[in-house]
């Protein structure tokens, strides 16, 4: 998965696997992040290691966030 955000909001982005038998948890391989020098900020996640009915999800907010909207990834039930 990959999340391009604008850096001048100072994004920060964290994630959870979710299961039938474990409820949320955090991911197993970290989420990186690189700063191309376009004003974006790139979070990328991939995983290798996938189990049946497993879900996984990115979340984020913004630091810098003078009107107070904060963005999420679709959760359980809602297309990608």
């Amino acid at each position: 998965m990959t999340l391009d955000l604008p850096v001048s909001a100072d994004p920060v982005v964290w994630g959870v696997r979710s299961s039938l038998w474990h409820g949320d948890v955090p991911l197993r391989t970290p989420i990186t992040h690189e700063v191309p020098g376009d004003d974006r900020v790139v979070f990328t996640w991939q995983t290798d290691r996938t189990a049946l009915q497993e879900r996984y999800r990115l979340e984020w907010r913004f630091r810098n966030d003078p009107g107070g909207v904060t963005a999420r990834a679709p959760g359980h039930g809602q297309p990608a």
